[in-house]
């Protein structure tokens, strides 16, 4: 049963990771995402540096740039 919440909770963090991924492809800012995702501004950032980390995208290079080039 716990390994079952914790499957659900990993797939809930990849759909929100997969929301916001496209919402900064549709270049959109960090507010307007917070808005339409019910988070916190500073919750956006943070998922966007942690997707920044887990891409492995240097720092260089705009994450929206990045993203633009898969969707």
């Amino acid at each position: 049963m716990a390994i079952e919440r914790a499957e659900h909770r990993r797939a809930m963090i990849i759909v929100v990771a997969l929301v916001v991924s496209v919402a900064l492809a549709l270049n959109l800012t960090s507010k307007e995402i917070a808005l339409i995702t019910n988070r916190s501004a500073r919750t956006v950032d943070t998922i966007k540096y942690s997707l920044r980390k887990k891409m492995q995208v240097d720092e260089s290079m705009p994450t929206v740039a990045y993203l633009r080039k898969f969707l």
